[in-house]
């Protein structure tokens, strides 16, 4: 039997780290009178990437966006009776932006406006980059069992191509690529054949930077993948749940559970799957390849003062898989097996 394990433990984020996380957005509206207005609707958008949010304020008038890449966004807040307000906001690191919105009474008048598109929303980044959404990748086929963070890496990002077993290989060395999750370095191949993958369902969203990478990813030449995981911070109680069959005898299952509120959330995901063709296969017919998965991660969040925050991610997953064979090999009784564990947390707190 072939054995394989590999352990990884994330400790402490370091402060050089932290200004790779996502960003957070958090805002009051209220009329003219200083009274807060509920179910505005809120929208968060960027043209070039494609990246949108949009929610509503609950009874207090107040709405929090969290997991924002950072980069600049289009705010456009809307409520009957009341003028559209607009602005461009731009998200460059952790620290939380608080806005405080007033919102005008609509006049009588009609009157059309053309606006040029804001300047913020021009690319002024130095390294070739884009970002992939929740909504993104939730939309992109799956094509190697236990591997749809890599799957949706490749079929979104230039100068990435396919590889064997779900893997890919970006332009330059594959064993450069860098993954930065919630701002914690992982530089470790994330391949279900020698490790464990982030399932792709926790990731709120994700910058690629497939050109030369800037200095605080340290000395990487190849892909750094800058993921941001989903939070229950400012959530209702919600979650999902879905099944699905493929051929080979593939089946599997997902489940999501999210909660919180304005000072602590947690999210969880639990993913699971079995397939007949786990591995490619040397031969069309698959032959001992069978192979399953199961990946649970957890990110807790809690909020203690307005300037403190904690923040702890865990994930467990594991794989076994059997070895293929080819069609002169089992007379032979060549039969091999395989397993591939690992444990991952990471604890940051900022102050």
């Amino acid at each position: 039997m072939l054995l394989a394990i590999s352990l990884a433990l994330c400790g402490p984020a370091r402060l050089a780290a932290q200004s790779l996380g996502a960003g957070t957005l958090k805002g009051l509206i209220t009329d003219g009178t200083g009274a807060a207005l509920p179910a505005a609707s809120i929208e968060l958008t960027n043209a070039l990437t494609g990246y949108s949010r949009r929610l509503q304020t609950g009874e207090a008038g107040t709405f929090t966006i969290g997991g924002v890449p950072q980069n600049s966004y289009l705010l456009r807040v809307k409520r009957q009776g009341f003028q559209t307000w607009t602005q461009t906001v731009a998200v460059r690191s952790i620290v939380p932006i608080e806005l405080k919105i007033e919102l005008a009474i609509a006049g009588q008048q009609t009157s059309v406006t053309v606006e040029a598109r804001p300047e913020g929303l021009v690319e002024n980044t130095s390294v070739a980059s884009h970002t992939v959404d929740q909504s993104t990748m939730a939309a992109l086929p799956s094509l190697s069992p236990g591997s749809g963070l890599n799957d949706a890496i490749t079929f979104t990002t230039p100068n990435v191509a396919a590889d064997s077993n779900g893997f890919f290989h970006p332009l330059g060395d594959h064993a450069q690529v860098s993954y930065v999750i919630d701002g914690q370095p992982i530089s470790d191949q994330r391949n279900k054949l020698f490790s464990t993958s982030i399932p792709e369902n926790a990731i709120q969203s994700m910058e690629l930077i497939s050109g030369s990478p800037a200095a605080e990813y340290g000395d990487k030449t190849s892909l750094v993948v800058n993921a941001n995981t989903r939070s229950g911070l400012g959530q209702k109680a919600s979650g999902s749940f879905l099944a699905h069959y493929g051929s080979f005898g593939t089946v599997g299952e997902q489940a999501t559970f999210g909660a919180g509120s304005a000072r602590w959330g947690n999210f969880a995901v639990l993913n699971a799957e079995r397939s007949g063709r786990f591995l490619d296969t040397p031969e069309f017919r698959p032959i001992h390849d069978v192979g399953n998965t199961g990946t649970f991660f957890d990110r807790i969040d809690f909020l203690p003062t307005k300037k403190d925050s904690f923040h702890l991610d865990l994930l467990a997953a594991r794989n076994w898989l059997q070895i293929p064979n080819t069609y002169d090999q089992p007379p032979a009784g060549s039969k091999a097996k395989g397993r591939v564990v690992q444990h991952c947390s990471r604890v940051s707190a900022n102050h």
